[in-house]
C-alpha cells in the first residue's frame, strides 16, 4: 500500500539586523523562498512502513559569496578577493526514512537526509535514529 504527497509553499521574509550589519545596527531584508517537497510512503506490512521524499528550497534574490580578482594601484598585480553578489538559488535534497513498530506503543525510526545538488552550504548525508513510545 502507497500514499503520496506534494507540497508547495511560499514564504515572506521581513527585515532584520542579522540580515543587514550586526555592528552598526542597520536592517536589511532577508530572502523570500520558495519550498516544495513530493513523496511517497510505503506501508510493507501493519509494523513497518518507508517514506522517500524530495525537498527544494528556491532562496531567491540572496547575498551570495563570489569569487573575484582584486587589481592592485600598479595596474599589473592581481590578487584573488571575493564579493556579494544578490542572486536566485535552490537547494535540492531528498530523503528516506523507515519506521518499525518494534512491540506495543514502541517505534524505531531511521532516517537519511541527503543532498541532490550542490548549491548552498550543507552536509552531504544528514542521519537520524530515533526511539518513540506513543501510549
Amino acid at each position: 500500500m502507497a500514499s503520496f504527497n506534494v507540497n508547495a509553499a511560499y514564504q515572506w521574509n521581513g527585515n532584520s539586523v542579522l540580515a543587514g550589519n550586526v555592528v552598526n545596527g542597520t536592517k536589511d531584508d532577508f530572502p523570500d523562498q520558495v519550498l516544495y517537497s513530493a513523496g511517497a510512503t510505503f506501508a510493507f506490512s501493519k509494523k513497518a512502513t518507508l517514506a522517500v521524499d524530495v525537498l527544494g528550497r528556491t532562496f531567491l534574490n540572496t547575498p551570495r559569496l563570489q569569487a573575484t580578482t582584486f587589481t592592485a594601484l600598479d595596474g599589473t598585480t592581481r590578487l584573488p578577493d571575493v564579493k556579494f553578489q544578490k542572486e536566485s538559488f535552490t537547494e535540492v535534497n531528498g530523503a528516506v526514512g523507515l519506521r518499525a513498530n518494534l512491540k506495543g506503543g514502541f517505534l524505531f525510526d531511521v532516517n537519511v537526509l541527503f543532498k541532490l545538488n550542490n548549491t548552498g552550504l550543507r552536509d552531504k548525508l544528514t542521519p537520524l535514529v530515533g526511539f518513540e513510545y506513543s501510549f
